[in-house]
């Protein structure tokens, strides 16, 4: 809240959602995570609050530290970016790697984090474990994404309301890039 300058709190958002979907208006939170000196609790905490909004798609995008803000200033003291940093496209990269937080754990939360903000607690183990970048995590993500695309993002019926099989459900998203 600090960082961002944030002049609302949780339960104003949460309330604000809540009107929005009772007006029947589609909803996508966009989210920013890498925050310097986030840890992954921040994260979490920000989870938790997707948690308890109401929302239509969810999803998360790396922090950048554009240049001349007092981020980019507190960025480079600290050694998270170089002088030779330029934030160019968002979608590319992960900026910070920090101590706390490494480019690939941001970047395994990132991928996961509509799974977490929306999959009951039970799949969080095998969430965890998607967060990694390999054979086996790329796996039980492919897994849970299916899961997640059938049960939780509302597009898995024809327009005779016939159930679709998991492969034609797939849309373009930022949640599964």
């Amino acid at each position: 809240k600090k960082v961002v300058i944030k002049k609302f709190d949780n339960e104003t958002y949460i309330r604000a959602t809540e009107i929005i979907s009772d007006a029947g208006i589609a909803l996508s939170v966009n989210n920013i995570i890498g925050f310097p000196d986030e840890t992954r609790e921040h994260i979490f905490d920000t989870i938790e609050l997707n948690r308890k909004l109401k929302f239509d798609t969810t999803n998360a995008f790396p922090y950048a530290p554009f240049h001349g803000t007092s981020l980019h200033k507190l960025c480079l003291e600290r050694g998270y970016i170089t002088n030779e940093f330029n934030p160019g496209s968002l979608n590319v990269d992960i900026p910070l790697d920090m101590p706390q937080l490494s480019r690939k754990e941001i970047g395994g939360l990132r991928r996961t984090f509509a799974l977490y903000a929306r999959m009951p607690r039970e799949y969080w183990p095998k969430i965890e474990r998607a967060e990694k970048d390999d054979e086996e995590g790329n796996r039980i993500y492919d897994e849970l994404k299916n899961i997640y695309q059938h049960e939780f993002f509302g597009a898995h019926k024809d327009d005779d309301g016939n159930e679709l099989p998991v492969d034609d459900i797939a849309r373009t998203s930022a949640v599964f890039d």
